[in-house]
């Protein structure tokens, strides 16, 4: 319903439904492993994982113009890829390192000569805690790579385009109080100060230049939070 009939029209979005679409049709496989130790000084976490799916009429959304977007069927498509990480807490550090890689197929690559798109990625975060005391600072980064996007050419024609890579980061400082039951927190997100994103179109297995560019975040902001639990302390 949310695909066929969707309107969502603000300062920031202009997302339409398509009433014309096919019902997608999917097989899904995955795969993973977990590894917990527990040392003298901390915790070790590990993880790995992996996946493959087969979709027909995939249904996603594709960018109409520079800021409005429709909901489209691609026809065949198929994702595969994996990940790993790593992590460790003491109780006062909290450190999480990972990375993946995502390929695409559909046949707008193949025409191209381009039928998987590969998009690494690439996160870290760290949390430092003073328990004692009521304080933690975090800090959040994620690298995003190369990334596939589909663009609305005609009533009869989609086509496929590619996003630059850019990193994304975070940061926040918190402070309980009041017994624990109130939390202060402030911070900045975005703090690299992503807005628009450039793209280009792919041809002949190649990159064009004229995709320009793409809005995809409102830039660095900052916030102060302020959480209060309302629980009677037993």
């Amino acid at each position: 319903m949310k695909e066929l009939y969707f309107l969502f029209v603000d300062v920031n979005h202009n997302i339409v439904g398509n009433t014309g679409l096919e019902a997608e049709r999917s097989h899904n496989f995955n795969l993973g492993l977990n590894y917990r130790k527990a040392l003298r000084t901390g915790v070790f976490t590990a993880e790995v994982g992996g996946f493959y799916n087969i979709i027909e009429d995939l249904i996603t959304l594709a960018q109409i113009d520079a800021t409005q977007y429709s909901y489209v069927n691609i026809g065949e498509y198929r994702t595969a890829g994996g990940s790993v990480g790593i992590g460790w807490d003491n109780g006062h550090w909290l450190l999480n390192v990972g990375g993946a890689t995502t390929g695409r197929y559909d046949a707008l690559g193949e025409s191209n000569e381009q039928a998987w798109l590969y998009t690494p990625e690439a996160r870290a975060s760290v949390t430092r805690e003073w328990r004692q005391h009521g304080w933690s600072a975090s800090l959040f980064a994620k690298y995003q790579g190369e990334l596939g996007n589909y663009v609305y050419v005609s009533e009869t024609e989609i086509g496929r385009n590619v996003l630059e890579p850019y990193v994304m980061a975070d940061v926040n400082v918190s402070k309980q109080l009041w017994q624990k039951r109130l939390r202060v927190s402030i911070g900045c997100k975005n703090i690299t100060d992503v807005t628009n994103v450039g793209s280009s179109i792919t041809s002949g297995g190649v990159h064009g230049g004229d995709g320009g560019t793409v809005p995809l975040a409102i830039g660095r902001t900052y916030f102060l939070r302020l959480d209060l639990d309302l629980k009677k302390s037993e």
